[in-house]
């Protein structure tokens, strides 16, 4: 009963590790065993990309491991661009936050963007 106890312990460890090489991200992100929190971009290509200091952001959650978890939140990119009141976006990051092996974590999803009214501001 020990050996099986152990056996799954480690591969629950290993599939920890191989579900976080899925991340569309350009580069992979660290993730801590009991805390993280880690921000970065969408893209890294920031050539001919506008700045701006305007966003909106939306949040989405995940409980549980592996296949036995589920989501929650709203991350539609129409909605973050209407939360920050926004009526073009110009690029985007993702802030996300593991706790406990990642059985629980939460990503904002940020945008910046031309603001629909700009008088609004000033």
């Amino acid at each position: 009963m020990g050996k099986l106890i152990i056996i799954m312990f480690f591969s629950i460890l290993l599939n920890g590790c191989s579900s976080l090489s899925n991340s569309k991200s350009p580069f992979m992100p660290a993730q801590g065993l009991l805390y993280s929190n880690v921000k970065y971009p969408l893209t890294t290509n920031f050539n001919n990309v506008e700045t701006s200091v305007f966003s909106g952001e939306a949040d989405f959650y995940g409980v549980g491991y592996s296949i036995f978890s589920f989501g929650f939140g709203d991350g539609e990119l129409k909605r973050v661009l209407r939360s920050g009141d926004l009526s073009k976006a110009y690029y985007a990051d993702l802030e996300r936050t593991y706790l406990l092996l990642g059985m629980y974590h939460k990503t904002t999803l940020r945008v910046y963007g031309k603001p629909e009214k700009l008088s609004r501001y000033y």
